[in-house]
């Protein structure tokens, strides 16, 4: 619990340095709270022909708003610039960024 108060009270702080644990608990944390929300309680995620609804836009955009700083915080642990965060919009280079082993904290 403390590594979800810990992020979201980061939410906009991007720099120091967040490790795999903080990172995948608050990613996870984020993504089901934000799911369940869009599925159960608003109805975000519904189709129209083949494009989501606006709604399911704006969703997505408060996830990547959500997911940036702990992706930055997460990159200066392992010795990146934070810069690419930009790629870890993309799943793979996210997946990527959180199994790389960090900076020992001794």
């Amino acid at each position: 619990m403390g590594y979800i108060i810990k992020g979201i009270t980061n939410v906009f702080n991007f720099s120091g340095s967040s490790d795999r644990t903080e990172f995948w608990v608050y990613v996870i944390a984020v993504f089901v709270v934000l799911w369940l929300l869009g599925r159960f309680a608003l109805g975000v995620f519904s189709w129209t022909g083949s494009i989501l609804t606006g709604r399911s836009l704006l969703w997505a955009v408060i996830y990547v708003i959500l997911f940036a700083a702990i992706c930055c915080r997460r990159l200066h642990h392992i010795g990146w610039p934070g810069i690419l965060t930009i790629l870890c919009m993309f799943p793979l280079f996210g997946l990527i960024v959180g199994l790389i082993p960090g900076k020992s904290s001794r």
